[in-house]
């Protein structure tokens, strides 16, 4: 990719202590904020038989005939491979989308001159998205 067809960016005075104080803001409370710096949750307790692997108000099939004269079993199969779906266009966006931008970004590649603090602050983002 390149920075040919990206519009240019205001100029950064990193002087400017206005400019830079949420930038390093970001930076120094990553450790309360970032997931991946919390204790893991107890996934066997948040887990509930009761509940659908994926909401019917989102299939778009969901009113459709022949859905809706299947077997529970089949609706769940199906609630559930929606579900695997949905992530799997999560995972490509990260990472096809978002973790090829973070790195344009913490590389300066938009010549930003924003500096060590906000490379920092890209570089904690970068983790935190990676781990969750």
């Amino acid at each position: 990719m390149t920075t040919q067809n990206i519009p240019s960016l205001p100029e950064y005075d990193p002087s400017d202590p206005v400019e830079s104080a949420v930038v390093t803001r970001l930076a120094r409370n990553w450790g309360q904020r970032a997931t991946v710096k919390k204790p893991e949750p107890d996934l066997d307790a948040l887990f509930d038989l009761g509940k659908q692997d994926y909401p019917n108000e989102l299939l778009p099939f969901a009113d459709h005939d022949r859905f809706l004269r299947m077997g529970e079993e089949q609706r769940n199969q199906l609630r559930a491979w929606a579900w695997i779906a949905f992530n799997k266009n999560v995972m490509d966006i990260e990472q096809y989308v978002v973790n090829p931008g973070f790195d344009l970004v913490a590389h300066d590649a938009l010549d930003t001159g924003l500096g060590d603090t906000f490379a920092v602050a890209v570089h904690q983002a970068m983790v935190d998205e990676q781990y969750h």
